[in-house]
C-alpha cells in the first residue's frame, strides 16, 4: 500500500507538472489546441499527458496487441469525426483511468480508518482504473449514437426536399446542393457535401450514393440507395423513387418513436424501485415499528 501511494504521489507531484510544462512550450501546441476544440472536456484535459504517452509508443503498442479493437475504434472515430488517432485514444484512456484511480484511492485512504477496511484504497484504485479507462470509449460510442440519430431524423426531410427540388426542374446534383445550402450545419449536410465533392472529382452518382450509404451506416438509407439504383436501371423517375423512399423512411421513424414510447413505462420501473418505493416503505412501516417498540 505504501509503494502504491508513493507511486501515485510521484505521478501527481512530479510527472504532471513536467508534462504540462513541456506541453506549454510545445511549438505545435496552437495547432493541437485548435484540433481539440470539438472534443469533449475529458479529452481536452487528458490530452497533454496522452500525447506524451503516445510519443513513447504506448498507443501503438496497444494497437498492435488488439487489432480488432483498433479497427472498431477507427471506425467509430471516423464516424463521429473526432480529430484524434486510435493510438491517442488509447493513451487518453490510460491517463483518465490513472487519474480516476488515484482519486478513488486517495478517497479510500481518507475513509479507511472510519470504515475499518484496509483494502478500501486498493479497491478504489481498481474501480477507478476500470471506470476511468472505459470513460473515453464510452464518450466516443455516445458521439457515434448521437450522430447516427441526428442523421436518421433528418433523412426523411432531406429526401423529400431533394425530390421536390428535382420536380421543380433541378437535376440531382443541383437539388442536393440546394438542400446543403438550405440545411445549415448538421451531420447529414456534411455527408451530402462529401458526396458532392466526390461527384465533382469524377465519381459517378451511384457510386457516390453508395459511398455515402457506407459512411452513414443506416440500413434505411442503404435501402433507398438500392431502390434508386434499381429504379435508374429500369428507367423509373428518380424524383418519384426518392419521394416513395422518403415516405417509407418517415413511417419507419414514426414506428421507432412509437416503440420508444411503449418502452417508457417499463423503463420508469427502475427509478420507481430505486427512489420511490423505499420512501413509501419508510412512510408505511415507520408507524408500525414505533408501535412495536412502545413509542
Amino acid at each position: 500500500m505504501i509503494i502504491v501511494l508513493m507511486c501515485a504521489l510521484a505521478f501527481l507531484v512530479v510527472v504532471l507538472p513536467v508534462v504540462y510544462f513541456v506541453y506549454l512550450f510545445d511549438p505545435v501546441r496552437p495547432a493541437t489546441d485548435d484540433r481539440l476544440k470539438s472534443l469533449p472536456p475529458v479529452f481536452r484535459i487528458a490530452f497533454p499527458l496522452a500525447k506524451a504517452l503516445n510519443r513513447i509508443g504506448y498507443g501503438g503498442l496497444v494497437c498492435s496487441w488488439f487489432p480488432s479493437v483498433r479497427t472498431k475504434r477507427e471506425e467509430q472515430l471516423a464516424y463521429c469525426r473526432f480529430p484524434i488517432t486510435v493510438s491517442e485514444l488509447f493513451s487518453v484512456q490510460l491517463v483518465v483511468g490513472l487519474a480516476v484511480g488515484v482519486v478513488m484511492m486517495l478517497f479510500g485512504i481518507a475513509v479507511k480508518s472510519s470504515a475499518e477496511m484496509e483494502a478500501l484504497p486498493v479497491l478504489g484504485l481498481m474501480l477507478g482504473l476500470m471506470v476511468g479507462y472505459a470513460l473515453p470509449s464510452t464518450k466516443v460510442a455516445g458521439a457515434v449514437d448521437e450522430r447516427r440519430t441526428a442523421i436518421f431524423r433528418a433523412l426523411p426531410y432531406s429526401v423529400d426536399l431533394i425530390a421536390s427540388a428535382m420536380r421543380g426542374g433541378l437535376d440531382f446534383s443541383a437539388a442536393v446542393r440546394f438542400y446543403v445550402n438550405l440545411g445549415g450545419d448538421s451531420p447529414l449536410t456534411d455527408e451530402y457535401r462529401q458526396m458532392l465533392r466526390d461527384m465533382e472529382l469524377g465519381v459517378s452518382r451511384m457510386d457516390a450514393l453508395q459511398d455515402m450509404a457506407d459512411r452513414v451506416g443506416i440500413k434505411e438509407f442503404h435501402a433507398m440507395v438500392s431502390a434508386i439504383i434499381m429504379g435508374t436501371e429500369l428507367g423509373a423517375s428518380l424524383s418519384d423513387t426518392m419521394a416513395a423512399q422518403g415516405e417509407d423512411m418517415r413511417q419507419i421513424r414514426f414506428a421507432e418513436a412509437e416503440r420508444k414510447a411503449q418502452r417508457a413505462p417499463s423503463l420508469m420501473l427502475i427509478p420507481m424501485a430505486l427512489f420511490i418505493m423505499p420512501a413509501v416503505f419508510i412512510v408505511i412501516l415507520t408507524p408500525i415499528l414505533m408501535q412495536f417498540r412502545g413509542f
